[in-house]
């Protein structure tokens, strides 16, 4: 709470009366020679941080964890506070945003305080890092609440292991090792690239992807084209199926703009399943030259038909699970293909931004994920790059593929190596 006493200005004070140190101390150094005003309201909107951090985990919490300059407890502070005050903003609420932003100055400022007092290179390291992922953030003005869905751990997890195409996965609700394996490999190409659904089915099955060597870092390097395929390619005449003769309406799928067209890095491991699917799996039947196909008549899979992949793959996901998925996305029991989307994309901003600038990592999330330069989805996808349970996922993501693998191997025919 703020106490403003005759003839001084406004001091911050806890629940027992006590002044808040570090508001104290940065009111009086980077607010000096403000006006009255604009000094009392700056410190309102701190106030306003403390006493959510003080509510939420407990008293002096935040004023502990400035003098430690414990930068992951502060981000772990300002991922909670964002989404409070996402949750109790009124649609176009601009104080809102104003509010995070000088309870975020707040902090950065102090932080660079205590300088002198720390061994500052590591820490400064991690305060860009904040820095990149909460210096441009912007609410969403116009819905007051931004949707962004990333799957929690235990919901991924349980869906990589659902999904498993292994013949012996009783959990997997696809019955034909060729539909298991279709589905398989849509889910880890969503889900490594971040790739619009529509745009995982516009992949051509003639060289879905390239390879060679990069002239400027002289790494191995395989990437995807993004594009839709020419219409000689969908010309009968020219040898394919013509065009969208196996699609119609709503279902035929297409690029969302000129920016969707680009190229993406996949890693091996997505490589050889795409090897595996045409070698093994893909329909001899298929007289088109898309990628990704329906098992039983070999016509290009529908956005029909990818949304009931995910809809079965909801169904089959066990009640407690779907729980976890309702608590951390505001009523949802359904996974989607963008909800892939929408992690790949937060893993990314979370792990370029250790080592990019801003300017960087926005960027390189435009290239990769078909955006426009004046797109405000970065900045959407940066309030969640610090959410602890999509680190612990980064952290584990090769132990989980491994195991993935592993399982794989007892598949009949021989798995590309």
């Amino acid at each position: 709470m703020l106490i403003k006493a005759q003839n001084f200005d406004p001091i911050s004070c806890d629940q027992l009366g006590l002044p808040r140190f570090w508001s104290f101390a940065w009111s009086n150094t980077k607010l000096a020679g403000l006006a009255n005003s604009t000094r009392t309201r700056r410190l309102s909107d701190v106030d306003k941080f403390y006493n959510f951090v003080d509510e939420t985990y407990q008293l002096g919490a935040l004023d502990d964890a400035l003098a430690k300059v414990d930068i992951d407890m502060l981000a772990d502070m300002f991922f909670g506070y964002f989404h409070h005050i996402q949750l109790h903003a009124a649609p176009g609420s601009d104080p809102s945003s104003q509010a995070f932003k000088h309870a975020y100055d707040f902090v950065i400022e102090t932080c660079k305080l205590m300088k002198p007092t720390v061994d500052f290179k590591e820490v400064d390291q991690k305060i860009r890092s904040l820095e990149n992922i909460y210096g441009s953030l912007r609410f969403n003005q116009k819905a007051g609440v931004v949707q962004i869905r990333v799957l929690p751990t235990d919901v991924l997890e349980a869906c990589i292991h659902t999904i498993n195409p292994d013949s012996t996965n009783l959990l997997n609700p696809f019955k034909r090792d060729d539909t298991r394996w279709k589905n398989f490999l849509v889910f880890m190409l969503l889900l490594e690239t971040g790739i619009r659904g529509a745009e995982a089915l516009l992949l051509p099955a003639i060289r879905p992807y390239n390879q060679g060597v990069d002239r400027f870092t002289g790494e191995h390097t395989i990437w995807m084209n993004i594009q839709t395929l020419s219409d000689e390619e969908d010309d009968p005449d020219a040898g394919g199926s013509g065009k969208n003769k196996h699609r119609s309406g709503r279902d035929v799928p297409a690029l969302k703009n000129a920016y969707a067209t680009r190229q993406i890095s996949i890693s091996r491991e997505l490589a050889s399943y795409i090897d595996y699917y045409l070698e093994h799996v893909r329909p001899a039947n298929a007289t088109h030259r898309y990628l990704i196909c329906n098992n039983r008549d070999g016509a290009p899979l529908s956005l029909r038909g990818l949304r009931k992949i995910f809809e079965t793959l909801t169904d089959a996901l066990p009640k407690e699970v779907l729980n976890i998925l309702e608590a951390r996305t505001q009523g949802s029991r359904s996974v989607s293909a963008h909800d892939l989307r929408h992690t790949c994309a937060t893993v990314c901003m979370h792990e370029w931004s250790k080592e990019n600038d801003s300017t960087e990592v926005l960027a390189r999330m435009r290239r990769k994920f078909g955006w426009s330069a004046d797109s405000t989805m970065p900045s959407r996808y940066a309030a969640l790059a610090y959410d602890q349970r999509i680190s612990i996922w980064v952290n584990q993501r090769q132990n989980v593929r491994v195991e993935v693998l592993r399982s794989l191997a007892e598949l009949e025919g021989s798995f590309p190596r």
